[in-house]
């Protein structure tokens, strides 16, 4: 019985996967295309739910179409974009486009750019006597986490205003 591994690319328009034998010959590979909205200049959101939907799809076709059993497979390696998904204990969406189960802020969103300054003069002021001078951008995962923070102690949906 042969041994397979998977490869996953989780990227800004599609999802893909492929089956991998052990000496690097790749049998299959399968894509989903997944969505993006724009709810104003700027702002980029996804979501997690479809993203993990098409991941489970393209694996599930992937040994079904090369009858592989899941058994054979020895692991399963995953690459994606940069990205945020924001979440909350009791499963809050924030108000990322207006539109509930968009919950990932992806790399090109810059939403975070005020955060991005107020973290750049932090850091400037704490490393000032180092001279060090580093350029950090609006599309650092921390700022996107505080950002992400600060909406969400706005936010105004049932199960946290409740």
């Amino acid at each position: 019985m042969t041994d397979f591994y998977i490869g996953v690319d989780v990227g800004t328009g599609s999802v893909r996967a492929a089956l991998v034998t052990c000496d690097g010959h790749v049998t299959r590979v399968e894509v989903r295309d997944i969505s993006r909205v724009s709810p104003g200049p700027g702002q980029y959101v996804q979501s997690s739910q479809e993203i993990w939907s098409a991941v489970c799809s393209c694996i599930e076709r992937l040994l079904t179409l090369e009858h592989v059993n899941p058994g054979q497979v020895k692991g399963v390696g995953f690459a994606a974009t940069c990205s945020l998904v924001i979440e909350t204990r009791d499963k809050c969406q924030s108000d990322l486009c207006g539109e509930p189960g968009y919950d990932i802020i992806m790399w090109m969103d810059h939403r975070a750019k005020v955060t991005a300054v107020q973290c750049l003069f932090v850091y400037m002021t704490q490393h000032f006597s180092r001279r060090r001078q580093r350029r950090l951008t609006r599309q650092v995962t921390q700022c996107w986490t505080l950002w992400g923070a600060a909406s969400l102690s706005r936010c105004r949906c049932p199960s946290c205003s409740g």
